[in-house]
């Protein structure tokens, strides 16, 4: 038996719960669909109720509990062997998608399986452009690639998980803020040795972050990442498989993050600016960003 897994927060998310339903009547196994939703808008409850309330079991929390917290409970009010875990802003573009993972159970005993993500082909406003252009390159990512590296290609959006294999391996309830808690779980689950197996049974988010948008969460994504570090406490491994923890190491051992500091302070003002009015949407320059706010995190954090 699989249960649907979707946290919901201020989000509508009957068209997607029907794509699911329409599937689940045509699955060779028990389906089921469970929404939890994390302190949403009165109104956006409301509405999520009436139009799915037949279709799924409805949990609804009086207080925000954050992005990792939310998905650990999912134990508590589901029971079957395998949860299949869905962000509530995504679409489901294959007619077999929930046929492609009992295909994989049946076929081989799997204990996390990962779905992968897929974005529009169109190419978005220039107003969205940084998000899509990310998405579609570092994120919709074929599996016979994301099995080369299959921890560090983790992520929680789209991805099927034992119950044996989540009762001993779960969110770190520590990560509040945004971003990252998927790299830790990630993490958690290769020293564990608790193997994935990547398919391409892929999402697509129905909707794009605007440049601004894209850039206020990665600012909070390398916050996380410090706190990361933290809770592993620096471990060598995370630093290597982690490309922008690898190359901010690199740099502070060489001395040469002195030199890079002081070049992106006289630049950060046009990068950010280029990334955010989508007139040049390089990823080479949106690394540049990354790192160079990072660096400014971290020396922050150590001047307190």
């Amino acid at each position: 038996m699989i249960t649907i897994c979707i946290p919901v927060y201020n989000q509508r998310v009957y068209p997607l719960v029907n794509q699911l339903s329409r599937q689940i009547k045509n699955s060779s196994a028990q389906v089921d669909i469970c929404l939890i939703d994390d302190a949403s808008k009165a109104e956006i409850r409301e509405l999520n109720r009436n139009e799915c309330g037949n279709l799924t079991k409805i949990v609804e929390l009086e207080e925000n509990v954050g992005r990792a917290k939310i998905r650990n409970l999912f134990l508590k009010y589901v029971n079957s062997d395998y949860l299949l875990f869905l962000d509530n802003d995504i679409k489901i573009v294959k007619e077999k998608f929930i046929e492609n993972y009992i295909k994989i159970l049946k076929n081989k005993k799997n204990d996390v399986v990962v779905g992968g993500h897929k974005y529009q082909d169109e190419k978005p406003d220039r107003k969205y452009r940084l998000r899509w252009k990310y998405g579609q390159n570092r994120e919709q990512v074929k599996a016979i690639k994301r099995n080369g590296n299959p921890y560090r290609s983790f992520i929680t959006s789209n991805f099927l998980i034992s119950r044996n294999v989540f009762d001993s391996v779960q969110f770190n309830e520590s990560m509040t803020g945004y971003g990252h808690e998927d790299t830790l779980f990630g993490y958690e689950l290769k020293k564990h040795n608790i193997k994935i197996a990547h398919i391409d049974n892929p999402v697509q988010k129905k909707y794009l972050d605007t440049n601004d948008e894209f850039l206020r969460k990665t600012n909070e994504g390398l916050i996380s990442l410090t706190l990361l570090l933290k809770i592993t406490k620096y471990d060598t491994d995370l630093i290597t498989d982690i490309k922008l923890l690898n190359k901010y190491d690199s740099l502070t051992r060489s001395g040469a993050i002195m030199v890079f500091s002081l070049f992106f302070s006289v630049f950060s003002g046009l990068i950010k600016s280029f990334l955010s009015g989508g007139w040049v949407i390089s990823l080479f320059l949106f690394d540049i960003y990354k790192l160079g706010t990072y660096h400014r995190i971290v020396k922050s954090r150590s001047e307190r």
